[in-house]
């Protein structure tokens, strides 16, 4: 009697299978996590924006800039009195010495 041959696959054909899959897996979670990202780095840099114009209408007010901290632009007449944040660390925006508003979570 002749055995009829087995049907299945090899074990090379399923680790094959298994590496391209997990391949194709980590490429797509990559791209999931750069949206994100993007969405973060793009809030921050809008409300550093905002912040800035706060800080430049306060120059033309006073022909003074204010201190690293911001504080004395924290009034009605400029950002309220609660200065913006980094909406993604909660972490306080600081302005160098050049006079821009920076994160240091987020640099531009």
């Amino acid at each position: 009697m002749m055995a009829s041959p087995q049907k299945g696959f090899t074990l090379i054909e399923v680790m094959a299978v298994l590496i391209i899959s997990a391949t194709v897996a980590i490429i797509g979670i990559r791209h999931l996590q750069n949206p994100g990202d993007l969405a973060h780095d793009r809030s921050c840099r809008l409300s550093r924006e905002l912040l800035q114009h706060h800080v430049e209408a306060y120059i033309d007010d006073t022909q003074n800039a204010p201190s690293s901290s911001m504080r004395e632009i924290a009034t009605d007449v400029y950002a309220g009195r609660t200065l913006p944040t980094c909406p993604v660390t909660g972490r306080a925006f600081q302005l160098g010495r050049n006079g821009r508003v920076s994160c240091t979570d987020h640099p531009e």
